[in-house]
């Protein structure tokens, strides 16, 4: 009986379409797999970018400093931090990420965003405040935001330590702990 079932034509075509699935889907599994390890290259490599920048914006957040020190006023205008490839991909990372991983990806991203777009402002955001004698100082509460700003870039600078040493920091506090400044 089993003989003949191995002789018959039909025997062999069900063993070829599963073959064919076996072989077709294994092929898709490992194209899959490929990807998300290219994507976390990515992400990586995008980080290590971010990491040689930040001490270019850190020295121009300085420079600005000095110059309300100064009583004058230097825009904050420069090239905004790389972040292409978190914003493309992290939809499709974000499953294949631990916890740690994503929440640290995205307070660097988040941090490194809002630096940048104050920074950008800057300068309409001071004038404004100069012309509308919103604050009694503008010098000093500026030269305070830019503090702000130069404190972040230091806390970015750690989160990114932390991601490349495959160590991320527990930015949230998921996994217990207590609160500590990063």
């Amino acid at each position: 009986m089993l003989l003949e079932l191995v002789k018959s034509g039909g025997f062999w075509a069900v063993v070829g379409v599963i073959l064919g699935f076996a072989l077709g889907e294994g092929t898709r599994l490992i194209r899959y797999h490929f990807r998300i390890s290219k994507l976390k290259r990515i992400i990586l490599e995008e980080l290590k970018s971010v990491q040689a920048q930040i001490p270019q914006k850190k020295d121009l957040v300085k420079k600005m400093i000095g110059a309300l020190q100064e009583k004058k006023m230097l825009g904050g205008i420069s090239v905004g931090i790389v972040s292409i490839g978190y914003r493309q991909h992290i939809g499709e990372l974000y499953e294949h990420l631990g916890q740690r991983r994503r929440d640290c990806l995205h307070v660097i991203h988040d941090r490194l965003k809002n630096a940048d777009d104050m920074l950008s402002s800057f300068e309409n955001d001071f004038t404004s405040a100069v012309q509308d004698k919103v604050v009694n100082d503008p010098f000093a509460a500026y030269t305070g935001r830019l503090s702000d700003i130069l404190e972040n870039y230091n806390c970015v600078e750690k989160l990114i330590k932390s991601y490349l040493e495959e160590k991320p920091i527990d930015v949230f506090y998921i996994e217990g702990g207590k609160f500590k400044k990063l």
